[in-house]
């Protein structure tokens, strides 16, 4: 229902050259960190819609309208419940999911697991789910053509209060394999731990409700991303991103700011600022990014 996809970033609104130039370190770091939390966030978002299917087939996933099903995961795909521990498997086939979502949503391939721990649903009060990646085959998201493999030492996601649930990940890894100029194969990893808290604005967990919520994400993440795997980055974000089901998990709507420290900046000089500037139009889908860095200031349309 967070609906995922890694977006193609365009280029800035402005025409300040030198302002653009003194600013695209800032801008490269902050999509580099976006995309990193759009993946972190993928596991929730799959738990997120394995939760809107068993509230819409009353407790038995399977039993959800096909059209719904289609919509969250794919007719193909496959959701099997082993009771004696609890624990759902999604397998995924690599096909795309149908209906509105096909052109703002992840490919997935490959097998994740969640535990319940007891807990029928997510809206359960204090339930906890754990992702457990070790029990699984391979599962993976495809952007771009490139199949990006996500997996974690530990991940769970609880309920923290009405309509609100914290994310708490541990060494995160999203990897791609790319082939240099060489043309050898080198793996770009992320190494990402944290936390993400994200509420719901109104309604219950059934998809009626979900698709017209507003989500708030608050995220205080640090580590390495693939894209830059040698920065250590601490991310916080003072300004709550907001989100809107019906754009897409990678476009942020109405207000929003990330704070971004690198750990080689012990001065923390160069810290990079990203504003989101939708105001109170929470249903803009694409509303400008303001980045800040090394005392300069350009605003980005990032796609």
């Amino acid at each position: 229902v967070l609906a995922g996809c890694i977006a193609i970033f365009s280029s800035c609104l402005k025409n300040d050259y030198f302002e653009r130039t003194q600013t695209a370190m800032g801008y490269n770091i902050y999509v580099s960190v976006r995309k990193q939390n759009v993946m972190t966030l993928d596991p929730f978002n799959v738990a997120f819609r394995l939760n809107t299917l068993i509230e819409e087939g009353n407790g038995d996933p399977n039993q959800a309208p096909d059209s719904i099903k289609r919509l969250l995961c794919t007719s193909e795909t496959t959701i099997t419940f082993d009771e004696t521990n609890g624990t759902y498997t999604l397998t995924y086939t690599g096909s795309p999911t149908e209906g509105d979502s096909y052109d703002k949503d992840f490919v997935r391939k490959g097998s994740i697991s969640i535990k319940t721990n007891g807990y029928p649903t997510l809206g359960t009060p204090s339930a906890q789910w754990d992702i457990d990646f070790n029990t699984s085959s391979t599962y993976s998201i495809y952007s771009n053509g490139d199949e990006i493999k996500l997996t974690a030492s530990s991940y769970s996601i609880n309920n923290t209060g009405d309509n609100t649930w914290t994310v708490y990940v541990s060494q995160f890894v999203s990897s791609v394999p790319s082939i240099s100029s060489e043309g050898t194969t080198v793996e770009y990893k992320s190494k990402w731990n944290g936390s993400y808290q994200i509420s719901q604005n109104n309604g219950c967990q059934k998809l009626s409700d979900i698709q017209y919520s507003i989500f708030s994400i608050n995220s205080n993440n640090n580590g390495t991303t693939m894209y830059y795997p040698i920065d250590n980055m601490t991310v916080s974000t003072p300004t709550p991103f907001l989100y809107n089901p019906q754009c897409s998990s990678v476009v942020p709507v109405g207000n929003g700011k990330m704070l971004i420290f690198l750990a080689d900046d012990p001065n923390l000089e160069n810290y990079t600022e990203a504003e989101l500037l939708g105001g109170s139009e929470i249903n803009v889908c694409n509303p400008k990014t303001r980045i800040s860095y090394g005392g300069y200031v350009t605003d980005y349309l990032i796609q």
